[in-house]
């Protein structure tokens, strides 16, 4: 369902499941993690790592408005164009995380709208699955030991520590993809940098200072840990992929099947989909 090419493990994690360190074998692994990522947001019908959009939803039929995917944080909510106050709504579920729903305080609020129902409802924020909105990025104790406009890929950083490659890190309000990292020069002058994707998810690049702090994003832990097994797993057999596994032009394509233990982890993070009357979509 992801419109993003996510990465749901690192590159390192892989590696050190498997003792690997070969030049054809990190080239494998890499390919591994995007197309196993993109399998199980598929089969969860999960976004796991954030994502920031305005998404629409039809007027619903009753007091309930469905969110059209798992909210992170609710920036503004409109109606025919005209922004609802805190006070006009209550997100569910109440005391966990994600939100899925919102329900009006007044009965009449969300018939509010003009011209058309279809679509009437406009909901900006961030979007994706995890249970602990504020503690999604922890501080690396890391921080920018250079400028960087909002067009470099290439960030001189003061460490690496907890940072890998395909790690999504956040400076400012943006978030990036780190697609590399590397130490040169020699003790006690050494230069450490990130090759990143800028503004990804819907987040916007912006140019950032000498000493901004560089946060980390914590993708849930069974979907991590889950994510790399399964990768690593897809790599013992990679000889051997049968109906599995398709290769060509390159790319790994895989299948909507997953072995029973994948299946399992995952059954907690699965999306079970109710369709009401009126739910967004």
């Amino acid at each position: 369902m992801s419109r993003y090419e996510n990465t749901l493990t690192t590159l390192e994690e892989v590696l050190r499941l498997g003792n690997l360190d070969d030049p054809d074998d990190v080239a494998r692994v890499k390919t591994l993690i995007r197309s196993a990522s993109a399998q199980i947001e598929a089969v969860c019908d999960r976004v796991f790592v954030p994502y920031r959009a305005t998404l629409g939803a039809d007027i619903p039929l009753d007091t309930i408005l469905m969110m059209p995917d798992d909210l992170l944080e609710l920036d503004t909510l409109t109606v025919s164009g005209t922004e609802l106050t805190d006070g006009q709504y209550v997100l569910l579920d109440y005391n966990e995380w994600p939100k899925y729903a919102a329900v009006p305080t007044n009965l009449n609020t969300f018939l509010l709208w003009q011209n058309t129902p279809f679509q009437a409802i406009r909901m900006d924020g961030v979007w994706g699955y995890n249970t602990n909105p504020d503690g999604m990025f922890s501080d690396t104790g890391v921080t920018l030991a250079a400028n960087a406009t909002a067009s470099a890929t290439t960030l001189t950083v003061s460490a690496l520590d907890n940072i890998e490659t395909f790690s999504y890190i956040k400076i400012g309000d943006e978030l990036m993809q780190v697609l590399g990292t590397a130490t040169s020069g020699t003790v006690p002058s050494l230069v450490y940098t990130l090759t990143v994707k800028r503004g990804v998810n819907g987040y916007t690049a912006a140019a950032h200072l000498s000493g901004d702090a560089v946060y980390i994003y914590n993708v849930p832990q069974i979907i991590y840990y889950t994510v790399a097994n399964y990768v690593y797993y897809l790599y013992q057999i990679r000889d051997n992929f049968g109906e599995r596994v398709q290769t060509g032009n390159g790319t790994v394509m895989l299948s909507k099947a997953l072995p029973e233990w994948v299946t399992n982890a995952l059954a907690n993070v699965t999306r079970v989909r109710f369709y009401t009357a009126g739910e967004a979509f």
